[in-house]
């Protein structure tokens, strides 16, 4: 794996004077939202046509954020600067990638996955190119791990088999009462599903179904509201690295 670097030519440009200052507005929780004034007399804001963000992670794809610019402001020659037309271009470089992705190929790629990430990304249909399985045909719908206590596994079975029937993988994690009423130790046993299968080298469950009983708590809200938080770590690919 190696680092992307950003390059860009403006091809095409003309100015526009300004009437008058550019204003600066000010939200009371963001600050200033243009922030020319942090740049030199000199500068333009924003300072280059074209940036690409700092590499993220999801779900072991490694993505970044090209923003363009077609509109710059000369605070000095209080003048805009439209481009009419921008190239930009993404390379490789063989400098030390950052945010690297430690399980980049996996089998039984999520498909549910696939399509969000294709409607996010100018090239999704080549991520998984590098796959083991790459061309063939999913064998599951989706995956999901079903998270609930012992003694009220019955009464998911009905939900379990639909979905199986339907063409999902379901994975069953069942706790005691006890350990279901300790948070951490229920994410702290996902975790552990969900690393394994990267072990293997098998991308892991795209959805987790929590089934408790709210009443056998105290603290039930405390456990929901962490719960709930928990789900959205998931789903947002946190627990990748």
């Amino acid at each position: 794996m190696r680092r992307l670097i950003i390059s860009f030519r403006i091809l095409a440009s003309h100015d526009l004077v300004a009437d008058g200052e550019l204003a600066v507005f000010t939200d009371k929780n963001a600050g200033p939202i243009l922030g020319w004034q942090d740049y030199p007399d000199d500068g333009l804001f924003p300072p280059m046509a074209a940036e690409m963000s700092k590499p993220s992670i999801i779900r072991g794809v490694r993505v970044v954020k090209v923003s363009v610019y077609p509109v710059q402001y000369n605070k000095t020659e209080r003048k805009y600067i439209i481009h009419d037309r921008i190239e930009t271009e993404i390379s490789f470089t063989d400098a030390e990638p950052i945010n690297p992705v430690l399980q980049p190929t996996r089998r039984h790629r999520s498909q549910q996955f696939l399509r969000v990430i294709d409607g996010l990304t100018l090239n999704g249909d080549d991520i998984a190119r590098d796959d083991p399985d790459f061309g063939e045909a999913a064998s599951i719908l989706g995956h999901y791990l079903i998270v609930t206590i012992d003694n009220i596994l019955e009464y998911s079975a009905p939900f379990i088999e639909w979905r199986r029937k339907s063409g999902y993988k379901v994975d069953i994690l069942s706790l005691s009462r006890g350990q279901a009423g300790q948070p951490s130790l229920v994410k702290r046993e996902i975790q552990a599903r969900y690393d394994e299968y990267l072990d293997d080298g098998i991308d892991p469950f795209d959805f987790v179904h929590l089934i408790g009983d709210r009443s056998a708590y105290e603290n039930s809200i405390i456990l929901i509201t962490y719960i709930n938080n928990l789900v959205l770590i998931i789903k947002s690919y946190a627990l990748d690295n």
